[in-house]
């Protein structure tokens, strides 16, 4: 019977590969868009709205939550839709007194919840 010795072969962690797809996946997104814009096959409101930090914690949210992070995966994620739908449709919360806290308490509520999931 032959010995197999796995000590030359590569690291193929399956949560490795799965963030590499996600990364990789996201960065030729953007680039195509990115092209698409600069040929006038997007609008300028469509690219500004894309690139922008709102979108930017949406994504880093639902990276966390392919990470199977799901607190801190669910607070970023709905903290950047919160931001931008205000940005978006133009909704005035005023932020100190009602959105700051309202964060606040979300990450209370992780913390608290954090070693029961």
């Amino acid at each position: 019977m032959e010995i197999i010795d796995n000590k030359n072969l590569p690291d193929m962690n399956p949560v490795r590969r799965e963030k590499n797809i996600y990364i990789g996946t996201a960065i030729v997104l953007c680039g195509v868009v990115w092209l698409m814009f600069n040929f006038d096959l997007v609008g300028s409101l469509f690219f500004h709205r894309f690139f922008s930090w709102q979108v930017f914690l949406m994504a880093l949210g639902g990276y966390f939550l392919v990470l199977r992070k799901w607190l801190v995966g669910g607070a970023v994620l709905i903290t950047g839709m919160a931001l931008a739908a205000m940005d978006w449709y133009d909704l005035n919360i005023p932020v100190k007194q009602v959105l700051m806290p309202m964060i606040l308490i979300a990450v209370g509520i992780a913390v608290i919840l954090q070693n029961k999931y």
